[in-house]
């Protein structure tokens, strides 16, 4: 995920239909492809998905995560490229009802030639902590 060179970045699977798959897979998957992120999309009907936005699991190696920016992005990125969105678009993605920290994150990305390009990403999310980190 964002690397100015191919193969430089953090990877990312991405499950274009997970649907019919049980819970106890989708953790197994996720730790099968043994990266950092695994994306499970779960698509609905085009009416709801054009209210509510395209429900994504994001599972990483120990349970699901309730927001995830940066695999929401290279998700946006990947419909783009494979048409399942029009460049520039901004897609709502629904994340972490299943862990009860229902998240809505907003992301886009452009296209330049045969390049996706300037991925956004912004929403909300379920605030669980607050607090002050200083480095030593």
């Amino acid at each position: 995920m964002f690397a100015a060179r191919p193969l430089k970045g953090n990877q990312l699977a991405v499950f274009t239909d997970a649907r019919a798959l049980r819970e106890e897979e989708f953790q197994r998957l996720a730790r099968e492809t043994r990266l950092s992120e695994t994306t499970f999309v779960l698509p609905r009907n085009a009416a709801l998905e054009g209210e509510r936005g395209v429900r994504v699991r994001m599972i990483f190696y120990n349970g699901d995560d309730p927001a995830t920016g940066s695999a929401s992005g290279c998700c946006a990125a990947w419909m783009v490229r494979y048409g399942l969105v029009q460049a520039g678009e901004r897609v709502m993605i629904e994340q972490g009802t299943e862990c009860r920290r229902a998240s809505r994150i907003y992301a886009s990305a452009a296209r330049a030639g045969d390049r996706i390009v300037d991925g956004r990403v912004g929403g909300s999310v379920v605030e669980v902590a607050r607090g002050v980190y200083q480095l030593p």
